[in-house]
Formats: C-alpha cells, structure tokens, sequence
C-alpha cells in the first residue's frame, strides 16, 4: 500500500513506527507550531460534491505553487500527469484515448506562457495604489472579455487535474466512466460482465470516482479504430470533462482558484522572496518501500533545502499530515535533493502562510528516542522493509 494508505492503516508498518517511537507532547508542539494561524476561506459556493471540488481545488493549487514560484524552471513535461506509464484501465484503449485527449488540451495551455502570465497580472484596470479606474463602456467590455478568457485558460489548465488524479488512483472520474461506457454499449462494441471489486471508498472518493463495472470486447479492433477515425469517442471525452468541470463549479471553480492565484503570488513576492524550485512533484527512490509517495516541492535559498508540503485546506493540520511530512523526511536522501535537507513544511495556499521547522530538531521533538535524522530514518527504513502480514 502507498504511503498515504499506510498512514491510514493502524496495522501498517508505517504506522507501527510511528507507535513505537513518537511522542505525544511533542508531536502536538509541532502541531502548533505549523498549523495555520489565520481562519481559511470557505468556498464561495456550494458544488455538487465539496469532497470532490477540494480535492480538485488541492491538486490545482499545488500546480499553480509550482508554476508560479517555479516560475521558467517549471517544466509540465517532469510531472507525474506527464511521466506516467498508464497502469490501469478497464479497456484496452479507451482510457488511454482519454488520457491524450486531456493531455493535449493541457500540454496547449502550459505552452502558452504569456496566456498564464495575463492570468498572473490580474485585474488590468486598476491603477498603480489598487484602487479601481472608473470604466468606460468599452473599458468594461473589454474587462468582462479578459475576465472570460482567464476562466477559459483555467478550463483548459484543469484538465491536468483529472489526468494527474487517474495516474494516483488509476480511475477516471464517473462522469467519463459512465459516458464513455454508455457510448460503447450503445454501439455494440462491448457488453457487460463482472463488477470491479478492487474501489477503496478512502481512495477514490475523493476524485469523484465509484466503483465500476468491468466490460468485455464484443468486436474487432476494427470498430475500435473506425471509431478512432471518426473523432466520436474524442467528442465523448470531451464533453465528459466539460460535465465534470460543472460539476466542480464551472466559474466558481476558476474564482477560488484565481483567490489561489493572488495569495500565491504574494508569497512569491513576500514570504518566498529569494527561494527556487528545486525539486517540483518528485517521487523518492526509497518511495518503492511503501509502495509509492510522492511530495510536492523542495525550495532552496542558497541556506535553507526546505520540504514543502502545500496543503489546500480548510481544517487545522493533524498529526497524520506530521507523520507524512516526517515520512517525506526519511525516504528522501541525497540521492533526491543532491545536498542535505535543512527544513521541513507546510505552505497554505488559502491563507498564504508558509510554515516550516528545522528537521533535526523536527525529529527530535517528536521522534525524541533517536539521537540524529539518519538513526531515525534507518530505523524507519527497517520497519518499511518489514514482511506485510
């Protein structure tokens, strides 16, 4: 199971390390020393689903963090949405034909930089002290008019959260499930067999996924290839992610995320003045010993190697959220990051705070048993390796 699965397993070995070595009161000191200090925005609107859309809403923060701070470093091609192998699909083409058709859609609006940069700049009638300009008619035509292009580039940008999303769980979201599998049944091309028994309501739910029905092929690769030819699966796929933007909120949706934006760039320009992208989304090579973790960045000033954790969300953080941070902490090595990690953190995309620790006295506080990072993490590693039972 991956890392996250483990931290929700009392049974895992993950979990059992945590048992044997933390300390309680410490554990709650950094609690509060990282939590956020200033009350969250709650969404502006109610969505179909707030599971659903805060999940979305995270996983699109965390992109428009690497973008902007990234800034020209950030490279769309390095993360997983792009790197990733499909690993499964119910049928043998379908859900790949997906993947492209999102993938296009996105790969176009990361390449037009200067689209991204017009979104960054914000409003653009208003003058240099922030108060607004009084607007003629054509002035608030034209405003209306960039208002409607910067929610089109976040329609087309968050199509790279539903690929992302399938390359963590595997799954589409239902919408694409039940149209494109509609489709096909209609046409013939497959017939219904078995129900997938292999959902994990904690891991799918959250990207609007349910559990689905496993299908077999009823023709030749023929159909499948006319079908190809003639564009109709691609019009399927489209208008599913068309619902399924909807159903997150439609223009809602890109408010909050332009809310994400500017909170973003102030920290750009404040907070995280002087620091790089080092590492953006990366995947430890010890994360093979859990099955699979990924954390989302590694800033560096020239002082500080710092691991940022960026977490878009409404509730206070938890001692789960510090056990994965410390988790990140002991399968990274230098292997990763090519020079020592000095802090560790949270950065808080709803209220702009970036909270972080030095990692030795991380450890220390709450994992007091150990008298170093390294004997910390050695021992981490032993129970990672540990047979599952």
């Amino acid at each position: 199971m991956s890392l996250v699965s483990q931290l929700n397993n009392r049974k895992s070995n993950v979990i059992s390390f945590f048992d044997e070595y933390q300390d309680s009161v410490g554990m709650a000191a950094v609690i509060n020393l990282m939590r956020s200090k200033l009350p969250a925005k709650e969404l502006s609107f109610s969505p179909k689903s707030d599971l659903v859309t805060s999940s979305y809403l995270g996983i699109m923060s965390d992109l428009l963090f690497r973008m902007i701070v990234g800034a020209d470093s950030f490279n769309y091609l390095d993360t997983i949405a792009f790197q990733e192998n499909i690993r499964f699909i119910t049928q043998k083409w379908e859900a790949p034909l997906a993947i492209k058709t999102l993938q296009k859609i996105c790969g176009n609006a990361f390449s037009n930089r200067h689209r991204f940069n017009r979104l960054l700049e914000g409003e653009i009638f208003k003058s240099l002290n922030g108060t607004e300009v009084a607007q003629t008619d054509l002035a608030l035509q034209q405003s209306v008019l960039q208002k409607s292009e910067d929610h089109d580039y976040i329609f087309k940008l968050t199509t790279f959260s539903v690929v992302e999303a399938f390359f963590r769980s595997g799954k589409l979201p239902k919408i694409f499930t039940d149209n494109i599998t509609n489709f096909l049944l209609s046409n013939g091309y497959i017939k219904e067999i078995t129900i997938d028994h292999d959902y994990s309501p904690e891991k799918n739910e959250a990207i609007g996924c349910e559990p689905r029905k496993e299908y077999r092929h009823c023709h030749t690769k023929d159909r499948a290839d006319r079908f190809l030819r003639e564009n109709r699966l691609e019009r399927v796929i489209l208008e599913s992610y068309l619902q399924f933007y909807d159903s997150l909120g439609g223009d809602n949706f890109a408010k909050e995320l332009e809310f994400v934006i500017d909170n973003i760039k102030k920290s750009a320009n404040d907070i995280l003045a002087g620091f790089s992208l080092l590492v953006s989304n990366g995947r430890p090579r010890n994360a093979i010993l859990v099955d699979g973790a990924d954390f989302d960045v590694i800033l560096d000033n020239g002082e500080k190697l710092i691991l940022v954790d960026i977490k878009t969300i409404r509730r206070q953080i938890t001692q789960k959220d510090i056990q994965q941070l410390v988790s990140y902490i002991f399968l990274l090595g230098e292997d990763d990051t090519h020079k020592p990690l000095t802090h560790a953190g949270f950065y808080y995309p709803l209220t702009g705070e970036f909270m972080y620790y030095d990692i030795n006295s991380l450890i220390k506080t709450v994992l007091p048993k150990f008298r170093s990072v390294n004997s910390a993490r050695n021992k981490f590693i032993v129970y990672c390796k540990r047979r599952k039972t």
